[in-house]
């Protein structure tokens, strides 16, 4: 592919149009090599009705890109066609806008005056280095008759507060309101080994699972998944809920 570029390359790399199949020999073969060699380790693959029309191409560029991307869609869409659906809106367009929920929370759950942001709107601490404020925000998930709303725990996220002596994580639980949550870190951590994780392609854990749910009442519930399902009352942590 002719490239302009490494942001360009990065954009139309995974593109469909750019795509097609080839055994692993054969692609380890062509790795990112000009097209002219690409086409003949292509000619092996003939066999594959999706290879033979790129045979004939001289030169790999955008158009030929956009041209096959397009081509291959209106194929696909032949082939497997949409069923007629009742297309229903969400609430979403309800739902406070993520930046706008960050900033609420850090005027919400932090007092201190004399602040240092660190990461716009996620990150905060004290200058004397005491306090640290992690922020992050979830939409809510219908569940029944209550709110759930989920976060994504990562350890290495308060790297730039670690030195602070008390270090909390604010969560923002944005529909039609914010609900404003702010935990000391150390109470998150000791519920970690009761949580459900997600985990990396090397084992590791990539992050844990905050799950929040909020009754008809604004009753704040945490869930727990381990050893058994339980939840338990976090309403005490509430420090403000606005619209």
């Amino acid at each position: 592919m002719e490239v302009c570029g490494e942001e360009f390359y990065q954009e139309n790399l995974h593109r469909l149009g750019n795509l097609t199949l080839a055994a692993r020999p054969d692609n380890s073969r062509m790795s990112n090599l000009k097209w002219e060699y690409k086409n003949e380790v292509l000619k092996g693959t003939a066999h594959l009705t999706l290879n033979m029309e790129l045979l004939s191409v001289e030169k790999w560029n955008l158009n030929k890109i956009d041209e096959r991307t397009k081509g291959l869609i209106e194929r696909i869409c032949q082939i497997y066609p949409y069923p007629d659906v009742n297309i229903v809106r969400s609430d979403d367009e309800n739902t406070i806008e993520e930046t706008t929920a960050l900033d609420l929370c850090a005027q919400i759950a932090i007092k201190e005056q004399d602040l240092i942001c660190i990461k716009r709107r996620r990150v905060f601490r004290t200058a004397d280095n005491k306090k640290g404020y992690l922020i992050l925000s979830s939409k809510m998930y219908p569940q029944g008759d209550k709110e759930k709303f989920w976060f994504g725990y990562r350890k290495n996220r308060f790297s730039d507060i670690e030195h602070c002596s008390e270090q909390s994580i604010v969560l923002g639980c944005r529909n039609d309101t914010v609900t404003v949550i702010k935990f000391p870190r150390s109470f998150i951590e000791s519920y970690l080994n009761r949580m459900n994780t997600s985990i990396d392609d090397n084992g590791n854990i990539r992050h844990y699972h905050i799950v929040l749910f909020k009754n008809p009442e604004g009753k704040m519930t945490m869930l727990l998944s381990k050893p058994d399902l339980a939840e338990i009352d976090v309403s005490e942590y509430i420090v403000g809920e606005i619209s």
